[in-house]
């Protein structure tokens, strides 16, 4: 009886855990999601291009406005347990263009995320390697 129930809990657990891992990445791939489009926002409207500095050692993500008379930055953190190989930077141009760029981020249990920025206005697509997934 006492396996039984401690299978159960482990499971369950177990379940628990993996759900939440998943709703963190889902919240982060948003908010990433979010900045980006705020960034062709500000290309396309007000004419501003954007740098965006992976930075391995602070472990995050900056959004940074350039040709602003105020500073508009956004952070975003990555997920508790989330790297980087290395420092990246990515340029968006105030027309919105973009030169071709990729980098790398490394998710839990064996997560490998690849962002790549298509040549031209401003796209990306973000796959994971280990099943193949197309986040974006």
């Amino acid at each position: 009886m006492l396996i039984i129930w401690s299978t159960v809990c482990c499971l369950g657990f177990y379940f628990t855990h993996n759900n939440q891992n998943r709703r963190i990445e889902k919240n982060f791939w948003q908010e990433f999601n979010q900045s980006w489009m705020e960034a062709k926002s500000r290309a396309n409207f007000d004419r501003k291009g954007t740098i965006i500095t992976f930075e391995k050692k602070r472990k995050q993500i900056n959004f940074v406005a350039v040709g602003t008379d105020k500073l508009c930055q956004r952070t975003i953190k990555l997920p508790h347990g989330w790297s980087m190989p290395n420092d990246d930077q990515f340029s968006m141009r105030y027309d919105g263009y973009m030169s071709p760029a990729s980098c790398v981020l490394f998710g839990n249990e064996g997560s490998k995320y690849n962002i790549t920025v298509q040549l031209g206005w401003g796209e990306y697509h973000v796959q994971e390697t280990a099943t193949g997934h197309v986040i974006k």
